[in-house]
């Protein structure tokens, strides 16, 4: 798994924010993903306008996001459908494969969900996102650039 980015795993656009700001002061491209099945409870329309939003109103901070479709491949392809930058897909190998083909073609990344177990930040499990935002790149920073 990368880590050459700071994860943030966003529940809502003020999540995303908040992660969003603290990266602008350590130039770097953290990924926004989304919490677990979010494609299942709310659909790769919600999260693309999230994106889209992020994007029109913070438009100087560079991001790539994915969108969490659990062992679902016909969520999978709706997020593709959408225009996503990446989505996190596990279940069967031959169904994942073909997902990343399909993915290859738009550029959108396709993430393992181990990507969840990694160095990452649940900034809705925190009371002020912005300091845990704030700390966690400082840490992050710390470890990775030199």
């Amino acid at each position: 798994m990368d880590q050459s980015s700071p994860v943030f795993i966003v529940h809502t656009l003020d999540h995303a924010r908040a992660a969003l700001t603290a990266a602008r002061a350590f130039s770097c491209v953290p990924l926004l993903l989304s919490t677990r099945d979010y494609a299942a409870v709310s659909g790769a329309a919600v999260f693309r306008a999230m994106i889209d939003t992020l994007r029109n109103e913070l438009p100087d901070i560079k991001f790539t996001s994915a969108l969490d479709c659990a062992d679902a491949p016909g969520h999978a392809l709706a997020a593709l459908r959408s225009g996503v930058d990446g989505i996190v897909l596990g279940g069967n190998a031959e169904a994942r494969a073909r997902i990343i083909d399909m993915a290859a073609q738009t550029k959108c990344i396709v993430y393992s969900p181990d990507i969840y177990e990694g160095e990452v930040l649940v900034i809705g499990s925190v009371t002020d996102a912005p300091e845990a935002c704030h700390r966690f790149l400082c840490a992050w920073s710390e470890r990775n650039v030199q």
